[in-house]
Parts: C-alpha cells; structure tokens; sequence
C-alpha cells in the first residue's frame, strides 16, 4: 500500500509549460489558494502551506516548529498514530507534514474516489491534534541526536558558519538549524507544541495548491466543507533579516580527510528583475553540471574535487546567499579557492561566449517542462508563486523569459556580480 501511494505522488501526467492552465480557488477557508486540473489520473494532491517555520519561532525555542509538524499526525483526541496510519493506508492516501526555515507544509495524496474520507482524517488532524508525551519524549530523543549528527557534518556546519556570518548574531531566525538546538529542545514542553499549533496552524495562516482530477468548483466545497472547523487566528507577518556588511572568513577545524569550501555573497529573489538573468548566469557558472565553468576548471582539468557546485537560495522570503561548494584534499583548500576566485575574475571581466549562452538557455527551456510532469513538483510550483505572489501566467512565460536573455544581459549582470572579488566571503571546514 506505501508503493501504491509513493506512486500516485510520483505519477507523470502530460503537461507542457505553455499548457499550464492555473486559476485561483474561490474558498472561505484560505487567504489564498491555486488550481490546476488535470484529468490523466484520478488523484487530488493538496498542499497546505501556513507561515510557520523556525523564522516565525517568536517567542518560542528553536525547534517548535520541526517538532509541531513531526507530531501533528501522532495522535489526535480519538484515535492514535497508528489507527490514523491505518485508515489511510486503507484508503491508499497519504498525509505527509515537515517543516523548514520559513514555512510548515502539510501534503495530502489521495485517489479521488476516496478524498472525503481523506479529508475527513486531515480535518481532525487540523482540530484536534493531542501531541501525546510518549511520542514527544521519543520525538525529542530522536531530534537530539539530529543535532548532533548536524554537528558531525561539514556540509551542514560550512552553511550553517556562512548564513551566521552572513546574517549576524542578532539574527539568530535566519540560521539557526529548523531542528533548533540541544538547549533549545530541552525546554519545549507539550503546552509549547500545543499553543503553537493552535496560534499558526490556522485558516488565516494558510495558503492552499491544489493539483486534482475534480473540478475546481467541487474542490473549494471540499476544502471549505473539510477546513472551515480549523483554527482561527492572523496571518503571520515576517521581520525579514538583514544581512551584515562586512566581509567574512572563516575556519571550523574539523579532523577529516578533507576541507570542505563554501564561497558565499548575497543572492537575487525569485522576484528580482535579474532573476532570469540570473538563472542562466549560474547555470554557465557552476549550475550546470559537467557542462559548467567551475566544473571544467576544477574537476575536468586538475582533478581537484569530485564536483562543484553554484546555486542560488531563490525561494527565501528574505535576503538569501549565492553560494560555490565543493570538497577537496585539505592541502588543495587554498589552491581550489584561488580557482574560484580567479573564474569568477574573469567571468566577470570578459564575460560569456555566445556557444555557452545558447547552450545553457537550450538546456534551462528544453528541461523546464518536464518540471512539471508529476503533481508533486507542479503543487511546489504553485506554492511558491503564492508566496511571491507571481502572476498566474509565470509558468507559461519562463520558459519565454528566459529564452529573451541577451548576452549584453548576462555579460553585465556577471560584470556587476563578480566584480569585487573581496565580495565573496570563505568558509573552510576542515584540517588545514
């Protein structure tokens, strides 16, 4: 029955990007909500997004949050974890809950044949959640020995160093892990979990996507039949970070085989005018596998690491980092970010070629509709153009968008983002 559900969120319908029909939902129980039909597979896949990741923790201990949406579905006043678990592997459904900086986010997958009845489950999540205290016991065990885990890991301690330098000790929200920390844990008692849940898992919290076989018109009566009984309260407002000026280095000593470099600055949003530019500049750079600069330069020709990597943090509701990552032999650490620098120096000087401006719009147009071929990946899709609050023709028009990029476009954008070398702060973790 798990591989009959894991299959229906996986399931590949035929969509181009050009074909994505999006409508907004007419409810009473969502501040705002998204639809996309599609008939190829009767299923309903729901996402419930409320603002209430570890950024909007005011008040509360790091780590409320992760525990809230592991122990939502733990128990509620009339049936246990496992009877829930039972009813919907019976009904070939599924409710998945977790957490992350910014958001809690509740997905549902059901045939839809049996939505009511799915509904009905995710109704009584949503009212009448217990958080029983064997499970949070257990469920903080478990966390506890995340963060130490967390701690052990170079690739979690290199952005974890890079987002505290990059936001300031004051800025605590921005960086701090979603499972919080081992002080952080040890304080948050159920009635913490309990007030939490009913002050940011509510109506006017929430945003809803909605990727169905049925109408729109029979899922706004679900969902305002099924969700109308949830939790009053306020939408949830965010105090953005802002990031420190200063430019940062910084060492964690660390007694392993090999250093592990983070170069960071501050990124674009998904929003920015020179978003699009951006995502071609960055597949060139180190976005785009074996075919990228950084990649050719690094791995290709010195063999210096098994690969690296550029990305952008485009989907934070606040200031997010642009970060180059690799591993490396620890001798090599200096000599690898010496290489980034200078290809950053000289895609900034001299900029791209036309043959690497073709080929990387070819690639980014060519594979963007098959990021929308499973439901799965299309309710992420509508989730994040609610959060930016992005026209509802955006995925019709990407692809376009970015296939307008000029070369005089990228050329000043990396001349403009590279320009200063000193810019990009280090992080090494490592034995050097």
């Amino acid at each position: 029955m798990k591989k009959i559900i894991l299959m229906l969120n996986m399931l590949v319908f035929s969509v181009s990007a050009n074909a994505v029909e999006i409508q907004k939902l007419d409810t009473k129980v969502a501040r705002s909500g998204l639809y996309v039909q599609q008939t190829e597979i009767p299923t309903v896949n729901i996402l419930l997004t409320f603002k209430a990741g570890t950024i909007f923790e005011d008040g509360y201990s790091h780590g409320t949050a992760n525990l809230v949406a592991n122990l939502l579905t733990a128990g509620t006043e009339t049936q246990s974890a496992q009877q829930i678990q039972q009813s919907l592997e019976k009904l070939a459904s599924n409710i998945a809950v977790y957490s992350s900086r910014d958001d809690i986010k509740i997905e549902v997958t059901a045939l839809a044949d049996n939505v009511e009845p799915t509904l009905q489950i995710l109704q009584e999540i949503l009212t009448s959640s217990v958080f029983p205290d064997r499970e949070l016991k257990i469920l903080k065990s478990s966390v506890l020995q995340a963060i130490r885990q967390q701690q052990e890991s170079p690739g979690f301690l290199a952005m974890y160093t890079a987002r505290k330098e990059f936001y300031g000790e004051d800025n605590v929200k921005a960086y701090v892990s979603s499972l919080g920390t081992e002080k952080s844990i040890a304080k948050i008692t159920k009635q913490d979990l309990q007030r939490y849940f009913k002050n940011y898992i509510t109506k006017e919290n929430m945003t809803v996507s909605v990727v169905s076989s049925l109408d729109k018109q029979i899922m706004e009566v679900l969902l305002d039949k099924y969700l109308l009984p949830m939790h009053s309260g306020s939408a949830k407002e965010l105090i953005k970070p802002t990031p420190v000026t200063q430019t940062n280095w910084a060492r964690v000593e660390k007694d392993l085989p090999q250093t592990t470099v983070l170069l960071y600055t501050k990124g674009v949003s998904r929003v920015s005018p020179e978003y699009y530019t951006s995502v071609v500049f960055n597949y060139i750079l180190g976005g785009g596998g074996f075919s990228s600069r950084l990649m050719e330069e690094i791995r290709e020709k010195r063999g210096l690491t098994y690969g690296v990597r550029s990305a952008y943090e485009y989907d934070l509701p606040y200031p997010a980092l642009f970060t180059v990552t690799l591993q490396t032999s620890n001798k090599q650490a200096y000599k690898v970010e010496n290489l980034i620098r200078k290809e950053l120096d000289k895609i900034g000087a001299k900029g791209v070629t036309q043959e690497e401006l073709q080929s990387a719009k070819n690639f980014l147009v060519g594979s963007f509709p098959i990021r929308l071929r499973t439901s799965d990946k299309l309710l992420s899709y509508l989730d994040i153009m609610q959060k930016f609050d992005l026209p509802l023709d955006y995925l019709n028009t990407w692809t376009e968008k970015v296939g307008e990029i000029t070369l005089e476009q990228v050329n000043e954008y990396a001349g403009t983002f590279a320009d200063d070398e000193v810019s990009f702060a280090r992080v090494f973790v490592g034995r050097m």
